[in-house]
């Protein structure tokens, strides 16, 4: 078996432990094949493989996989992580929310997908989104994680997530332009463009050892009417909230002071 092909069923096993093991009530056969773009068979065959070796638990009514009884500690673990970082991030997510008009979004990257945690509305009567299993756009926050994959990685999501599949209107245009904003977004620490008359930032959030632990969006619709200085300004209020919330998590990230590169308009 080539080793491209070993290394890549470890980490479609691995991302599917990470995806029920966010699952609080479990999931489904067809919900994890759908999820991670698998074929059934594929995702049938990992997943009695998983539960043979008491990673996972089969429940049969209704049909569905749990965490077994090897991984019950991890799944504590990460109940409590994601808990605490909705407990920390709440508060600073909507002081952005307020001073920048903006729908904002909290999001990371787990199970080989980005899923949505919090997300602000615009509409002042809406209440905050807390929820685990809301699974979002890959290319838009999704940017951020895919700046951190390696090339392996990247490859593997792509596949699970073409282009063509979410971009029918052409807003994106091509991968070469996908990766040019990756690169400025490694290079600048954040990201922030204009495009159709809509402002998005996104910043990304560190956490222990400087791992990338979440990414915060900002969403400002329209924008014919804010000034440079005031898009500037809701650039500025995303990065520091995201330096807040990575220095509650344990880390310093460095940021840059020139907000020019991260202005420029997207074709």
């Amino acid at each position: 078996m080539p080793s491209y092909d070993y290394i890549q069923s470890i980490s479609r096993a691995a991302d599917i432990l990470e995806l029920v093991g966010n699952s609080p009530n479990g999931l489904s056969l067809v919900q994890i094949a759908q999820t991670r773009r698998l074929h059934r068979q594929t995702a049938f065959n990992i997943l009695r493989t998983l539960v043979h070796k008491g990673l996972l638990l089969r429940e049969s009514s209704p049909p569905r996989y749990l965490l077994g009884p090897v991984m019950a500690g991890l799944r504590m673990r990460q109940e409590k992580l994601n808990q605490d970082l909705v407990r920390r991030a709440m508060p600073v997510v909507l002081r952005v929310a307020r001073e920048t008009g903006a729908e904002v979004i909290l999001s990371h990257y787990t199970g080989g997908e980005v899923v949505g945690r919090i997300r602000i509305p615009t509409v002042p009567d809406e209440q905050p989104i807390v929820r685990y299993t809301w699974r979002m756009h890959p290319y838009g926050t999704g940017l951020v994680f895919q700046a951190c994959m390696s090339p392996m990685q990247l490859d593997d999501y792509r596949r699970r997530n073409p282009l063509e599949a979410y971009d029918q209107d052409g807003f994106w245009k091509s991968y070469e332009l996908l990766d040019g904003l990756i690169a400025r977004l490694r290079g600048g620490g954040c990201l922030a463009y204009l495009k159709s008359n809509i402002l998005r930032v996104v910043v990304p959030i560190f956490g222990v050892r400087g791992a990338l632990s979440a990414a915060m969006s900002l969403i400002k619709n329209p924008v014919a009417d804010i000034s440079a200085c005031g898009a500037k300004r809701c650039v500025g209020t995303a990065v520091e909230a995201a330096d807040e919330l990575s220095a509650c998590l344990k880390s310093w990230p460095a940021r840059p002071a020139s907000f020019d590169e991260w202005m420029e308009p997207v074709p």
